[in-house]
């Protein structure tokens, strides 16, 4: 990953953002198992977010295309998994 979210895509931007939340509130390895436990959910994930996604814009969600895009994304997935333990090994952000 990029060091500037000036620089990188909307879907790296999102992962940095989650990975940055999530290890500010110390539940990396939570994240982690979770996203490994409903790992072949992540595509009907996706598919369902994208869908919901104009609804939820119109109520001020605005994330909610990007983690469709992210989950529909196999390689963006496997990047966001290599995240987050990096931030679980180093017990906060990588």
């Amino acid at each position: 990953m990029t060091d500037s979210l000036s620089e990188s895509t909307p879907t790296e931007q999102t992962i940095c953002a989650a990975v940055e939340q999530l290890s500010r509130l110390h539940l990396e390895s939570a994240a982690l198992l979770f996203l490994e436990g409903h790992w072949p959910l992540r595509f009907l994930a996706g598919h369902l977010l994208a869908v919901a996604a104009p609804a939820a814009d119109l109520l001020g969600y605005g994330q909610v295309a990007g983690w469709a895009a992210l989950l529909n994304d196999a390689d963006a997935t496997a990047r966001l998994r290599q995240s987050l333990a990096h931030a679980a090994e180093l017990g906060g952000m990588p």
